[in-house]
């Protein structure tokens, strides 16, 4: 598999691309659940046919309905983000939401379940690399309710890669093939788990055949710097707006700072972009310039 992460399945562009194949994320899910999967429907939020770059690149997630009583929302976190479990408490609560309209009665709801996948280490003191977590009763934590089973209504599943790669494995379960995978860092574990599971071998023909192709190179390459953008952007205006804006003793600094940082970071990445043959057109459309503005800045560089 390619060294650079941006072609694996760490890629949001990729990943979704590859799951929203329904027979290989049927395959996927049965070594999550341990059940079989008799049905399956792939919310596929994937398309290439948009003319607007950004719309091809700002996917939420991937959802699927699991024998048509379970939704699972499946995210892959490759960045470490202090606001990540806030944001799966956000998209859990509009799941429940979107299921049911006006007037119509709750019982209608399905388990809604979440997956994620997190390329760092999440829960420190715990050395699974698999946890699953539910509703529990602080005093009474084996306690199941046998009326109603609250502790199914909604789950998170976990999936630590950093706590995979540190640990040894057997690979006796189709879990640590497809771990192995999508980790992609231990060609002698993706060897193992391409021999083992034709499924995931059919995957990695599809992976291959997409990042083949130099359109889609070039949409990952545009995915990946406009997370960039998005990760320094707060970072930059908070340092550039609070150093000014300390300085002057007033809010127009701050506002000054702002301002500099957001047009320091368009730089930075126009640049970035350009040195790795991206059109001048889709540069224009993710920073929000004009073509002739990013070639003035290009020629000055």
């Amino acid at each position: 598999m390619e060294e650079s992460s941006k072609y694996t399945l760490k890629s949001d562009v990729i990943f979704k691309y590859i799951f929203s194949k329904s027979y290989i994320l049927k395959d996927f899910l049965e070594a999550i659940l341990n059940v079989h999967i008799h049905s399956i429907d792939v919310k596929e939020q994937y398309s290439l046919h948009s003319d607007n770059i950004i719309d091809k690149i700002c996917y939420v997630d991937l959802k699927a309905n699991i024998n048509d009583d379970l939704i699972v929302n499946i995210e892959m976190q490759g960045r470490e983000d202090k606001s990540f479990l806030n944001r799966i408490v956000i998209y859990k609560s509009a799941l429940n939401k979107e299921q049911v309209k006006r007037s119509q009665k709750y019982d209608v709801l399905k388990k809604v379940m979440g997956i994620n996948i997190v390329d760092y280490t999440l829960f420190e003191g715990i050395d699974n690399y698999f946890t699953t977590w539910r509703y529990r009763e602080d005093n009474n934590l084996n306690y199941i309710p046998t009326k109603f089973k609250i502790s199914d209504i909604n789950v998170e599943n976990y999936i630590e890669l950093e706590k995979f790669r540190k640990n040894e494995h057997t690979f006796e379960n189709k879990l640590d093939l497809w771990v192995a995978y999508i980790d992609g860092t231990n060609p002698e574990w993706v060897k193992r788990a391409l021999k083992e599971n034709k499924i995931i071998a059919e995957a990695e023909r599809l992976r291959k055949e997409y990042i083949a192709d130099e359109e889609n190179r070039k949409l990952i390459d545009a995915y990946e710097n406009w997370k960039f953008c998005q990760d320094i952007r707060e970072n930059d205006i908070k340092k550039e707006g609070i150093e000014e804006g300390i300085e002057k003793g007033i809010e127009k600094g701050i506002e000054k700072g702002i301002e500099k940082g957001i047009e320091k970071e368009k730089t930075n990445n126009i640049i970035s972009m350009h040195k790795k043959g991206i059109d001048i057109k889709t540069i224009a459309e993710i920073v929000h310039k004009t073509e002739e503005e990013v070639n003035e800045i290009i020629a000055k560089k």
